[in-house]
C-alpha cells in the first residue's frame, strides 16, 4: 500500500495530485491511484509456466512488477495449451473467427438498443453481415433478429442450435456469432 511501490509514473503523478490538488488523505488517494489510474496491475509480467517467476524470469531474478501467484493454478500458458476450455484456446478461436469474417474485421458497426442484459451489435460489409451477441446474464434470453436465417459462425456454448428463423435463443453467459443468409 505504498506509492512508492509504482512502477507507472501516472499512477505515481495522480496520487501526487490528488494528494496536493484535491487535498486527498493517503488512503482516498491511493486507492483511486492504484484501482483506477495506476497501468501495473494491466502491465504484469506474462505468466509462462508453473515455475518461479511464472517463467518469466530465472528463479532468483526479480521482475520489475509483481507476479500474480495464480500462475500455479493453471493461469499460464503452457497449463492452458493443454486445456481446450481455457481462456488462451477460446481467443484463438475467436481470433480466428475475426480473421475467417470480413464484416468483423471491416464492417461497419451497428449498435442495437438495450435488449435486457444482452449487448448485441451487427458488423456489415457489402458482401457479409454478422450480429455478434452477448448473453450477460445467468438466464436464456430469446433475441429477435428480423431476419430470414443465419449460419452459426461461433458460439460459447458448444452445443447445436434449432433456432427458429429470424430468432435467436442465447443461452445463460453464451457468446453468439451468426451470419445471415439471404
Amino acid at each position: 500500500t505504498a506509492v512508492e511501490q509504482f512502477q507507472d509514473t501516472f499512477g505515481t503523478r495522480y496520487y501526487h495530485i490528488l494528494r496536493e490538488k484535491h487535498g486527498m488523505n493517503h488512503d482516498e488517494a491511493f486507492s483511486i491511484a492504484a484501482n483506477f489510474i495506476c497501468r501495473d496491475g494491466c502491465r504484469s509480467p506474462m505468466q509462462w509456466r508453473s515455475a518461479p517467476n511464472a517463467g518469466f524470469s530465472p528463479a532468483g531474478v526479480m521482475p520489475w512488477l509483481p507476479i500474480n501467484p495464480d500462475y500455479t493454478q493453471g493461469i499460464n500458458v503452457e497449463d492452458q495449451r493443454h486445456d481446450p476450455d481455457s481462456m488462451l484456446h477460446f481467443f484463438r478461436r475467436i481470433v480466428q473467427v475475426r480473421q475467417q469474417n470480413a464484416a468483423l474485421r471491416h464492417g461497419s458497426l451497428r449498435l442495437i438498443r438495450n435488449r435486457g442484459n444482452v449487448l448485441a451489435f451487427w458488423r456489415e460489409t457489402h458482401d457479409q453481415k454478422c450480429l455478434v451477441a452477448f448473453n450477460m446474464s445467468p438466464h436464456k434470453r430469446q433475441f429477435d433478429l428480423g431476419e430470414a436465417g443465419t449460419r452459426l459462425v461461433f458460439s460459447t456454448v458448444p452445443a447445436a442450435r434449432e433456432d427458429p428463423a429470424g430468432r435467436l435463443m442465447l443461452r445463460p453467459y453464451e457468446i453468439l456469432v451468426v451470419e445471415t443468409i439471404s
